[in-house]
């Protein structure tokens, strides 16, 4: 699992590159050159965590039940909460 450091960051870096991480998807014009950066920065391990998460959004705006979405996806039932608790009250 991917982890951070406890270590906090002062709140203005934090913001700076929470805005260059979003500018940085902003600015991609194609699918290659996306897929090569995700290629480059992310592991497979976050690949796959953060397109579960994705695919966990979708399923539930489809109207899927958390069992249906557990099976498909071999996913626990506190994660679906999770990504349903940040739609229901996230940004």
């Amino acid at each position: 699992m991917s982890q951070v450091s406890r270590i906090r960051l002062r709140s203005d870096v934090e913001e700076r590159i929470h805005k260059l991480f979003t500018d940085v998807f902003i600015g991609f014009k194609n699918k290659k050159d996306l897929d090569n950066f995700l290629e480059d920065f992310i592991s497979p391990t976050e690949k796959i965590v953060f397109a579960k998460r994705l695919a966990i959004a979708v399923l539930i705006a489809k109207g899927n039940d958390y069992d249906q979405i557990r099976q498909i996806l071999r996913v626990t039932p506190s994660t679906i909460a999770k990504v349903s608790l940040h739609m229901k009250y996230g940004n």
